[in-house]
């Protein structure tokens, strides 16, 4: 299968895509079907050109295709209507043959393009280039190719293969389409979203597949097939749940397994290209090199998740993970009881379990990793305990086999998770510490944890008694959230808005809620 990528193929749809019939844009308001108000640039068709060119390549392939039209709105700041566009999403099936063929299994990129970084875009998007090789003409031409190849086999999976438009204002096609399948309830295992796959900044020819804590298990896969196929190339799987600028992330909202796979997953990096959402992102920067591991990459990966599953296939579970909804000390135990199950014919050895804790401030902390076999059909029951430490919400996460050392029938049920609140009230603190301390008179933060909602006085005091500055925070607002706060408290300054001199402060803090108050002091060094 690997054997029929043909990077020439890809590296002419990237070509035809950025040239577009000369229309030389892809931008996602160039429609033929819309209403928009005067003085707004007038649209010309060039961004359903391009979908009628992406409609033909899938049934060309012998796939059912069609074009999805939705309503995308834009408006003023003051709410008035400037236009309304009627966009496509363009959908190819390609039916699955197996037990497992009412499962969904999603290869998407989005096709739109946008040069919001020319001058005068606003008033000219209708005229200036967005030719948008890279960003995201080679998502798009690898989705083609790989729908090329995969039309000629059968699979297990139901798999298709979607171009999103509206991507560029806002991951508008996704949006409306992982929409429409969670109210369809439309069983959808993996999204594979392709977003910038063919430039390479250093000579280093590396991909990355992102994804969150509950969709890890894709970059699992991606990382097994590369090492059964021996595809070369560097590749990163990456979690980073904060990374929500393609069209992955509207899945993992909607509760979907989704990745991104992409030549880079930091923004802020020297390998970032800088030329794109520009003019300047042409067929020139496009490294084939680059564009056949990554075709590589996916078409395997892709067709390992889809393929035909054998009867002793790895079936594990997570199932009736529970836990008290509430405790209201913090450093008590939570129990916590799950159990894992082997739904498979044959023996499932050295599964892996790792428990975790997501904690109120961010941090993911390990509860536990334990290594565990059972039998055909055996089920064992797991109790285990956590001392949350500190007030808030905790969000309890098990996942089991992430590290795919089996593939499985389905991951959707190798991961399961559960929230408690640690609080109480009357109100008390949690951890309490100033920074920077010494401070120079810039500002000075203050993070704190408090067991409820409460007002927050804060009081700074010289050693003379005075009262030099104070603040408050109100109840259910920053600075007076149950658990984790971080608030700026003071910039140096007295109450009449002169510098305090250098020395030693003492903060005073009070929190009061509805059912009592309690009071805390700290001190801090001003040095100028």
């Amino acid at each position: 299968m690997l054997s029929q990528v043909d990077v020439n193929m890809w590296f002419n749809t990237i070509r035809d895509l950025a040239y577009n019939d000369g229309f030389r844009s892809r931008f996602c308001l160039r429609v033929e079907e819309y209403r928009q108000a005067e003085g707004q640039p007038e649209p010309d068709g060039a961004c359903d050109n391009a979908a009628r060119y992406i409609l033909e390549r899938f049934r060309s392939y012998g796939l059912q295709a069609e074009m999805i039209p939705f309503k995308h709105r834009v408006e003023s700041l003051s709410g008035e209507l400037l236009g309304e566009y009627t966009l496509h999403n363009i959908v190819a099936t390609l039916p699955g043959k197996g037990p497992d063929r009412d499962k969904e299994i999603l290869l998407t990129a989005h096709y739109d393009s946008i040069a919001s970084h020319e001058e005068g875009w606003e008033e000219h998007w209708n005229e200036i280039p967005a030719p948008g090789a890279t960003d995201n003409g080679s998502g798009v031409a690898t989705v083609l190719e790989v729908a090329r190849i995969l039309s000629r086999y059968d699979f297990d999976y139901t798999i298709k293969f979607i171009a999103f438009s509206g991507e560029e204002l806002g991951l508008f096609g996704s949006r409306d389409y992982s929409k429409r399948a969670a109210d369809r309830g439309e069983p959808i295992a993996a999204v594979l979203n392709v977003d910038m796959l063919g430039h390479d900044e250093d000579g280093v020819l590396d991909v990355h597949v992102v994804t969150n804590e509950e969709s890890s298990w894709i970059g699992s896969a991606f990382l097994k097939a590369k090492e059964l196929f021996r595809i070369g190339g560097i590749l990163k799987a990456v979690v980073n749940p904060k990374f929500v600028w393609s069209d992955h992330s509207p899945f993992w909202k909607r509760g979907y397994s989704a990745a991104m796979i992409s030549e880079e997953s930091d923004m802020e990096s020297p390998e970032w290209p800088q030329y794109i959402h520009s003019s300047k992102d042409v067929i020139d920067n496009i490294n084939p090199d680059l564009g056949r591991i990554g075709l590589k990459l996916v078409l395997s990966a892709l067709a390992l998740l889809a393929d035909p599953m054998p009867a002793d296939r790895l079936n594990v579970a997570i199932e009736n993970l529970s836990m008290p909804q509430k405790l209201d000390e913090i450093e008590t135990d939570l129990p916590i009881r799950l159990d894992v199950v082997n739904h498979s014919q044959g023996r499932a050895d050295n599964l892996k379990l790792r428990l975790y804790a997501f904690t109120p401030d961010g941090r993911k902390e390990e509860i536990a990793q334990k290594i565990i076999s059972l039998g055909p059909g055996e089920r064992k029951g797991m109790s285990l305990l956590y001392k949350p430490p500190e007030w808030g919400r905790y969000r309890i996460k098990a996942f089991l086999n992430l590290n795919l050392g089996s593939l499985e029938t389905d991951f959707k049920d190798n991961f399961a998770s559960g929230e408690v609140e640690v609080r109480r009230s009357p109100v008390v603190w949690g951890s309490v510490s100033v920074y920077p301390n010494p401070f120079n008179g810039g500002r000075l933060r203050m993070a704190y944890q408090l067991s409820c909602d409460a007002d927050v006085f804060v009081k700074i005091y010289d050693l003379t008694g005075h009262l030099i500055k104070e603040r408050e925070f109100i109840s259910g607002t920053k600075g007076g959230l149950w658990g984790p706060n971080d608030v700026v408290v003071w910039d140096g300054k007295n109450r009449f808005g002169e510098k305090a001199a250098s020395g030693i402060y003492l903060i005073h803090l009070i929190a009061v809620d509805q059912h009592g108050s309690v009071e805390i002091g700290r001190r801090v060094c001003l040095v100028k």
